[in-house]
C-alpha cells in the first residue's frame, strides 16, 4: 500500500478530518497518510505539491461539505485527482465521502464524474476509517473487475418488468417505499429490483445500493445496528435489549428516514428476518411500514428486499406502500441470451450450434448460466457437451461443485472454515486475520468469481459466505489449523481489553458471540437478542454445551417483553431442544410456551431422546399434519422409521430429504441406511447398488471427520449386504475402528456385523463400549439392548432373548422382526 491522500476543507477539520486521520494512523501508520496538517510543508500547498502527493497516492479521500465544496483549494485537488480516475477506472480509486447533513450525493457542485461514484453520508469519523482501509485493501487485493461486470448482467424478465413499471408509475396510487422480489437464492432478485429503478430513473446506471443480509434468527435490532454501521445518522442505539418493541420501530423509522432523506436505497437479502417461512410479514415490519406510509416524509423508495419467501398477497393488501412480485427461473430464450453475454464477457467463444445445445440443459438459474461457461472455458465446449450432467445435478448438488475443487487444498478449506465463523466479515479485519499475506488473498477472489462469497455493505466493504456453503462448513465441524486459530484468538482477546468501544457491526457481532460462548462479562447497554440467539445456535449445534444453551436462554428470557415474538419462540425453541437433549424434567414447563407444529415436533424429539420411539412417531406425524413441509420432522421420523426397522416407511421421506440438500452427509447416511436394510420387493439388489454407489460418492467428497466415519462404514454396509463379503466390509470396519474408536456409527455397525458373522466376543466388546448407554433415557438404550439380545442368542439362551425382546421399547412389528433375527441365529422356533 502506498498512501491515502485526505482532501478536506480546514472548517471541517477539527469536527470531523482529525478525528478520522487519527483513526488511519491507528491502524495504518502516519507515514501512510496525506494530510496537510503533518504532511505538507509550513506555509500554504502549491499546486505542484498536490500533483505530486496525489501521483503518489493509492486512494483519493474527499470530504463533502458545503464548506469544501465552496473551498478553491478542494475544488483544485478534486480536478488533479481526476487522473487517477482517468488511469486507473478499473480500480475506483477516488473515495467520495459526505460529512455534512445539509448535502447529498445529488449536489450540482458535485462534477458529474464523480457522482458515478456511490457518495454516501457517514456521520461517524472511525466509521468512515474502516470503509477507507478497506477500499485500501481492496485495491491492493486488485480484485478481478470481471466480477462486478458479472454482477451487473441482466437479460429478459420482460412480462415482469412491465408489471414492475405498471405499479411504479401508477398516477392513481402512491409510489410504494418498500420493494419485495422474492425467489430462490442466485434467481435473480437484486438484479431485476436494480434494472426496474434504472428503467424508472429512480437511480442511475452506475448507483449501488448499500447491502444488508438479515437471517431468520435476526429482528428489528439487526435492522436498527446495520443501517446504523453503514454511517447515516448518530441516533443512540444502545440498550436496545430493554427497549420495547413500539421504541425500537421509532429508531428504526428516523435511520430510515436519514437513510430517505440523503436519497440512498437500502437493499436487504432477507433469510428469514422480515419474511418468515411460513411467508407471514414480520409484526414489527408491519408496524414500521404503516408508520413509513403514515408519515408523509418518505418521497420515493427507501427500502428494497430480496427475500427467500414470497409474502402472502392477502397480508400485503392492507401495506399499499409495499409492493411484491415473485422472481422465477429465466425462460429458455433468456437462458441463451446470458450465456451469450456471459460467454464474451470471460472470453469464451461460442457458436450458434453450441449455444442451443447447451442452453437445453438449463433450468434457468443464472448462476447455473456462469458456471457453465466456466466450465467450457476452462474445459473446452466439448468436454461440456460430452458431460451435460455436470449442468443437470448443479441445482441439486451445488454446494459440492461448488467446492469440489477445493477438495484437496487445504489453505482454500482453512480460509473458507475462518470466513464461515462470521455472519459476514469486514475486508480489514480479514486481511489482519489472513496476517495480510498475498499468497492468501488469491484465493479470495477465486471465490468471489466461484459465487462462494460475495460483497456486501454500503461500499462492499464486507465479504459475506453463500449461505448454504456456510450451512455446509458449519456442520462440517472442520478446525482451524494453528495459524488461524491463533489469529482469532488473538483477534477476540484484543478487542476484549482495548478501551475503545467502537467496532463495525460486523466485528461486534463475532467479538460478542465469543464473549457470550466464554461467559465474559458484556455490558448488556452493547448487547441484543440476536446475539444471544446465534450463539445459542452455535453450542447448541457443538452438541457438548446443552448446559451453558439453558445458561444463555435464561439470561435472555429476564427481557422477554421486550423480545420480537419470532425471536422469543426461536430462544424457547433452542432451550426446549437443549432440555430434551438433557432429558431434563424441565422441559415439561418450557413446552408449555411453544405452541403448533412446533410443540408436538419438540415432543416427539423429547420422546425419542427419553427411548420412547412410537410417542415420538405420533407427535412428529402430528406435527407434520399441521406443516406438512417441516424438514426437522421429516429428518427425524426417518431415524426413528430406521431405529424400528421400519425401513418401508423410511424410504420415501429419506429420498426426500436426500434430494433437497445433497452436501448435507446425515441425509446421505439416512437413505443410505434404509436402501442397506429395506427388504421389500421395490427394489432388486441389482437396482439398489448404482443408487448406493452415487451416496458413496457423495459423501467420499464431504471433507470433514463426521463424513470420513460415515463413509467407512457405509463401504463397509456395501460390502456386506451388497457384495456378501465379509473380508472386504472387515477391511473397512477395522479403518474405521482404528480413525475413530469411540464412534457411534462403528459402534452400530459392528452390532449387524457381528451378528451376521456370529461373533460372540466381538459383541461382548461392543456391549462393553456400549456399557454407558445402558439407561432407558439414553438415546441408544435400544441399540445396548439389540447387542445384549444377540449375545444371549448366540449362546443358546432362547428364553433370556425373549425376556429382553418383550422389555424392550419398540412397537410388536420391530420386535417381530428382532425375534426372527434371534430364530436365524439360534436356528430353532421361538
Amino acid at each position: 500500500m502506498k498512501r491515502i491522500f485526505i482532501s478536506h476543507s480546514s472548517s471541517d477539520k477539527a469536527f470531523y478530518a482529525e478525528h478520522l486521520v487519527k483513526a488511519l494512523n491507528n491502524s495504518l501508520g502516519k507515514d501512510k497518510i496525506v494530510f496537510d496538517a503533518h504532511t505538507f510543508e509550513e506555509g500554504a500547498k502549491i499546486n505542484l505539491e498536490i500533483s505530486e502527493w496525489i501521483e503518489k497516492t493509492d486512494l483519493f479521500v474527499l470530504l463533502l461539505s458545503n464548506k469544501a465544496l465552496e473551498s478553491e483549494w478542494v475544488q483544485k485537488e478534486i480536478m488533479q485527482s481526476e487522473f487517477l480516475e482517468l488511469s486507473n477506472p478499473d480500480e475506483e480509486r477516488i473515495f467520495p465521502i459526505i460529512i455534512d447533513p445539509n448535502i447529498n450525493h445529488e449536489d450540482n457542485r458535485i462534477p458529474e464524474w464523480l457522482k458515478q461514484y456511490n457518495i454516501r453520508m457517514i456521520t461517524s469519523p472511525k466509521k468512515a476509517a474502516r470503509q477507507i482501509i478497506s477500499r485500501a485493501v481492496e485495491i491492493s487485493w486488485m480484485i478481478n473487475p470481471r466480477i462486478k461486470e458479472k454482477n451487473n448482467l441482466y437479460v429478459g424478465r420482460n412480462d415482469k418488468m412491465e408489471e414492475f413499471e405498471d405499479r411504479m408509475d401508477n398516477f392513481n396510487s402512491a409510489r410504494p417505499n418498500i420493494l419485495i422480489a422474492s425467489g430462490i437464492n442466485s434467481i435473480g432478485r437484486r438484479s431485476f429490483l436494480k434494472r426496474g429503478l434504472i428503467k424508472i430513473d429512480v437511480i442511475k446506471e452506475s448507483y449501488s445500493m448499500p447491502i444488508l443480509v438479515l437471517d431468520g434468527h435476526q429482528s428489528i435490532e439487526n435492522l436498527i445496528l446495520s443501517i446504523e454501521d453503514l454511517g447515516y445518522s448518530n441516533i443512540n442505539t444502545e440498550n436496545l435489549m430493554t427497549k420495547t418493541i413500539e421504541e425500537k420501530i421509532d429508531i428504526a423509522y428516523q435511520i430510515l428516514l436519514d437513510v430517505n432523506n440523503s436519497k440512498d436505497i437500502i437493499l436487504i437479502e432477507d433469510e428469514g428476518a422480515i419474511v418468515s417461512h411460513y411467508r407471514e410479514l414480520t409484526p414489527w415490519f408491519v408496524e414500521l411500514s404503516k408508520k413509513i406510509a403514515k408519515s408523509g416524509e418518505f418521497n420515493d423508495v427507501v427500502l428494497c428486499i430480496a427475500s427467500k419467501y414470497k409474502p402472502m398477497y392477502k397480508l400485503l393488501y392492507s401495506l399499499p406502500n409495499i409492493f411484491s412480485l415473485q422472481i422465477d427461473e429465466l425462460s429458455k430464450k433468456d437462458r441463451s441470451r446470458l450465456l451469450m453475454r456471459y460467454s464474451k464477457l470471460i472470453g469464451l467463444n461460442i457458436n450458434n450450434e453450441d449455444l442451443e445445445s447447451i442452453s437445453n440443459y438449463l433450468t434457468g438459474l443464472p448462476e447455473e448460466v456462469f458456471f457453465s461457461a466456466e466450465v467450457a472455458k476452462a474445459e473446452g465446449i466439448h468436454y461440456l457437451k460430452e458431460n451435460t450432467d455436470i449442468i443437470t445435478n448443479f441445482g441439486d448438488d451445488k454446494v459440492i461443485i461448488l467446492l469440489s475443487e477445493y477438495n484437496d487444498d487445504e489453505v482454500a478449506l482453512q480460509i473458507l472454515k475462518l470466513i464461515s465463523l462470521f455472519d459476514f466479515i469486514s475486508i480489514e479485519t480479514l486481511n489482519n486475520l489472513l496476517n495480510k499475506e498475498k499468497k492468501y488473498l488469491k484465493y479470495i477472489e477465486k471465490f468471489l468469481a466461484g459465487g462462494i462469497c460475495s460483497f456486501i455493505g454500503s461500499r462492499s466493504e464486507y465479504l459475506i459466505m453463500n449461505t448454504a456453503i456456510k450451512n455446509y462448513f458449519s456442520r462440517q465441524h472442520l478446525k482451524l489449523n494453528k495459524e488461524f486459530e491463533q489469529n482469532v484468538s488473538t483477534f477476540v482477546k484484543s478487542s476484549m481489553e482495548t478501551k475503545d468501544t467502537y467496532f463495525d457491526y460486523a466485528d461486534r457481532t463475532f467479538i460478542f458471540q465469543q464473549k457470550l460462548k466464554l461467559s465474559s462479562e458484556i455490558s448488556d447497554e452493547m448487547l441484543i437478542p440476536s446475539f444471544y440467539l446465534k450463539t445459542m445456535k452455535d453450542l447448541y449445534d457443538s452438541k457438548s454445551n446443552d448446559k451453558d444453551v439453558i445458561q444463555l436462554a435464561d439470561k435472555v428470557l429476564e427481557a422477554s417483553t421486550f423480545l420480537d415474538p419470532y425471536i422469543l419462540s426461536e430462544i424457547r425453541f433452542y432451550l426446549c431442544s437443549a432440555l430434551a437433549r438433557q432429558k431434563l424434567n424441565r422441559f415439561n414447563e418450557e413446552i408449555r410456551h411453544i405452541n403448533g407444529a412446533q410443540h408436538n415436533f419438540l415432543y416427539g424429539f423429547y420422546y425419542r431422546h427419553i427411548g420412547n420411539y412410537e410417542k415420538a412417531i405420533d407427535r412428529l406425524l402430528s406435527s407434520l399434519d399441521e406443516y406438512p413441509n417441516y424438514a426437522q420432522a421429516k429428518r427425524e421420523l426417518v431415524l426413528l422409521y430406521n431405529k424400528t426397522e421400519n425401513y418401508e416407511k423410511a424410504f420415501d421421506m429419506a429420498k426426500e430429504n436426500y434430494e433437497n440438500n445433497r452436501s448435507n452427509e446425515y441425509h446421505i447416511h439416512a437413505y443410505y441406511q434404509v436402501l442397506s436394510y429395506e427388504r421389500s420387493s421395490r427394489f432388486s439388489v441389482d437396482e439398489k447398488k448404482p443408487i448406493m454407489e452415487k451416496l458413496l460418492k457423495d459423501i467420499e467428497i464431504i471433507p470433514s471427520d463426521k463424513a470420513k466415519n460415515m463413509y467407512l462404514i457405509m463401504s463397509a454396509q456395501y460390502e456386506l449386504y451388497m457384495n456378501d463379503n465379509i473380508e472386504g466390509a472387515e477391511v473397512f470396519v477395522e479403518k474405521a475402528d482404528n480413525l475413530f474408536p469411540d464412534s457411534i456409527y462403528v459402534l452400530l455397525f459392528k452390532i449387524d456385523f457381528f451378528e451376521k458373522t456370529g461373533n460372540l466376543r466381538g459383541l461382548e466388546s461392543v456391549l462393553k463400549s456400549m456399557n454407558k448407554f445402558n439407561s432407558k433415557n439414553s438415546s441408544y438404550y435400544t441399540d445396548f439392548v439389540k447387542c445384549k439380545i444377540f449375545i444371549e442368542a448366540l449362546k443358546g439362551n432362547q428364553g433370556n432373548a425373549n425376556s429382553l425382546i418383550n422389555k424392550i421399547n419398540l412397537n410388536e412389528r420391530a420386535k417381530k422382526a428382532l425375534r426372527n433375527k434371534v430364530q436365524g441365529i439360534m436356528k430353532v422356533e421361538i
